[in-house]
C-alpha cells in the first residue's frame, strides 16, 4: 500500500455557460466509455450481514426489452435535458443530431471529424462526438453484453453518460479530461434521481437498478494507478461513483458547477514497478494484524473529540474456522451455529469481540478483490464497537449499518491523509472496497425497516464515501 492525499481537481474556467471557450473545435477527439482491463468486475449479488448469497442480475418484475430501453432512454434523456439545460446554463437545449448504433464487423462505423474511424478503438465502446454532435454505440459487443451481465440500467447508464458530453458541449464546458468525465458521470446521477423519483413519463427504477449502476461504474473504471493527468483518465472506481452520487443527491445544478468547485479526486499513482507487480496488495497474513493496530490507535484518538469519552480497546479479535468448532466463538452464551457463522464477520456487543470465518469469507475476499476488501470487512464491524461504546443504538438497523460503514470511510481517510503510521493506501485500494460492497448489500426489494437491513450497494457506498470525504463528524447524522 502506498499514500496520496486528497485533491480537489483545478478548474481551467471561471465560470461556466459563457465566454468559457468550449468549441467544437478546441478538442475533436470523442469521449469514450471503455471498459477496464485490469481485473474483473463483480457481478452484483445479494447478502445479508457480510455473507454473499446467490443471485445474478437483481430485478423485481421484468425489465424492459433491449429495442424498447434503448429507444426509451434516448427518449426521456432528450425530455430531461430539454428542460434542464435553460435551467443550469440560461440557453435552450439543442436535440443531438444523430443518436444510434455501429457493427464493427460490417464496417457500418461513424467517423467523428477529418480522421478515418480506427475500426480497434470502437469495438466494446461508447461515444460523444463533438464535431457531429452524435452519440455512438457498438451495437455488437458493449450493449448486449452490459444487458446481459449487468441488466437494463447498465446501459441506460452509458447512454446518459455520453449525454452528459453533449450537454458540455453545449454549456461550452473547458477543462482537463478527468474534470469532464467526472461531470458527466455526475449529469447521469441527476438524471437517473429525476428517473427515481417518478417524474419520468417513460422509465421507473426497479429495485436492484442503482447496484447495477455501481457495478457498471467498476467496469469502465480506470486502471488502478492511472494519473488523473492522463488525458483519457475517466477516474477510479470510487471517483466516478461518488460524482455519479453527487449528481444524484444534489442534481444537475451542482453537476454544472464542477468547474467553479470541482469534485473530490484521490489520487492514488504506484510509486514503484515492484509495487505494480504485487498490485499493492499486503500479504494475507499481514492484513489483519496491521488493520486491528491502526483502527485501535484511530478510534484511541477519534473517540474523545467524537463521543467525550475513552476509547476502550475490544475485548478479542480474531479469526475462527467453521470446521473446527473448537475455534468458534460464543456470543452472549449462544451456542455458536456453523452455518450461522460461515461466510460472516460480525461484532458481538455482549462479549465484546470481533470475529470473522478465516475459512472461506476472508481469504476469497483477498483472492477476488485484494487487501483492502479484507480491511473494510474489519473496519466495518469496528464501527459497531464504536457505537457500543458511544451508546448509539439506531433507530434502526439500516441506520447503524450505513452509519458503521461511513465510520469505516473515516478511518480510510485517516490512512489517505497519511495519518497512519502502520498502512498507506496503494492504487485500486479504494475500488476493492466499492467491489466489497457490490458484493454485500441487501438483496433487491429488502424493506428498510428489515431487521436484518443493511443497505443496498448505492445506499452503503453512499455512507462510505460521506466517511471518507467528510470525515466521522459526518457519520453521527446516521444514527444516535
Amino acid at each position: 500500500m502506498f499514500r496520496f492525499g486528497l485533491i480537489l481537481l483545478v478548474a481551467l474556467c471561471a465560470t461556466i455557460g459563457a465566454g468559457c471557450g468550449g468549441d467544437d473545435d478546441e478538442d475533436p477527439r470523442p469521449t469514450r466509455t471503455e471498459r477496464s482491463e485490469d481485473n474483473e468486475t463483480p457481478t452484483p449479488q445479494a447478502d445479508e450481514e457480510e455473507t454473499p448469497v446467490e443471485g445474478e442480475t437483481p430485478s423485481e418484475g421484468e425489465e424492459l426489452s433491449y429495442d424498447d430501453l434503448i429507444s426509451l432512454t434516448i427518449t426521456d434523456l432528450d425530455e430531461f435535458w430539454t428542460n434542464m439545460v435553460p435551467e443550469i446554463y440560461s440557453i435552450d437545449y439543442e436535440p443531438l443530431a444523430a443518436i444510434g448504433p455501429y457493427f464493427v464487423s460490417t464496417g457500418d462505423v461513424p467517423q467523428c471529424g477529418d480522421a478515418a474511424a480506427d475500426p480497434s478503438e470502437l469495438v466494446g465502446n461508447a461515444f460523444y462526438c463533438p464535431l457531429g454532435d452524435f452519440i455512438a454505440w457498438d451495437e455488437e459487443t458493449l450493449f448486449p453484453q452490459l444487458f446481459g451481465d449487468y441488466g437494463d440500467f447498465a446501459v441506460a447508464l452509458v447512454l446518459a453518460h455520453e449525454w452528459g458530453h453533449a450537454i458540455q458541449t453545449r454549456g461550452e464546458v473547458s477543462g482537463p479530461t478527468i474534470l469532464k468525465e467526472l461531470q458527466a458521470d455526475c449529469f447521469a446521477g441527476s438524471w437517473t434521481a429525476f428517473v427515481d423519483s417518478g417524474e419520468s413519463n417513460n422509465l421507473i427504477l426497479t429495485p436492484g437498478d442503482l447496484d447495477e449502476a455501481i457495478a457498471g461504474y467498476l467496469q469502465f473504471r480506470d486502471s488502478p494507478g492511472t494519473s488523473v493527468d492522463d488525458p483519457s483518465a475517466h477516474g477510479s472506481g470510487f471517483d466516478r461513483v461518488n460524482a455519479f452520487e453527487e449528481g444524484y443527491n444534489s442534481g444537475a445544478v451542482r453537476c454544472a458547477d464542477y468547474v467553479n468547485e470541482p469534485p473530490v479526486v484521490i489520487p492514488l499513482e504506484f510509486s514503484s514497478q515492484e509495487e505494480f507487480d504485487s498490485g499493492g496488495d499486503l500479504p494475507y497474513e499481514d492484513i489483519a494484524p496491521l488493520i486491528t493496530t491502526d483502527l485501535e490507535a484511530y478510534w484511541g484518538l477519534l473517540m474523545p473529540e467524537l463521543f467525550a469519552t475513552d476509547w476502550i480497546p475490544l475485548t478479542a479479535i480474531g479469526p475462527y474456522f467453521v470446521s473446527e468448532p473448537d475455534t468458534l466463538p460464543v456470543c452472549d452464551e449462544r451456542e455458536p451455529d456453523p452455518e450461522e457463522y460461515a461466510g460472516n464477520a460480525f461484532y458481538c456487543p455482549a462479549d465484546d469481540f470481533i470475529a470473522w470465518d478465516e475459512e472461506v469469507l476472508m481469504p476469497e475476499l483477498y483472492s477476488n478483490f485484494g487487501d483492502f476488501a479484507v480491511a473494510l470487512v474489519i473496519a466495518h464491524e469496528w464501527g459497531h464497537a464504536v457505537q457500543a461504546r458511544a451508546g448509539i443504538t439506531g433507530p434502526s438497523t439500516l441506520d447503524l449499518e450505513q452509519q458503521a460503514d461511513c465510520f469505516a470511510g473515516a478511518w480510510v481517510a485517516y490512512v489517505i491523509l497519511e495519518n497512519s503510521e502502520n498502512l498507506t493506501l496503494s492504487p485500486g485500494d479504494l475500488d476493492e472496497a466499492i467491489a466489497g460492497f457490490v458484493v454485500f448489500r441487501d438483496a433487491p426489494g429488502t424493506p428498510e425497516d428489515d431487521p436484518d437491513a443493511h443497505g443496498s450497494a448505492f445506499q452503503r457506498i453512499g455512507a462510505f464515501q460521506d466517511g471518507v470525504i467528510n470525515g466521522a463528524e459526518a457519520c453521527l447524522k446516521y444514527a444516535s
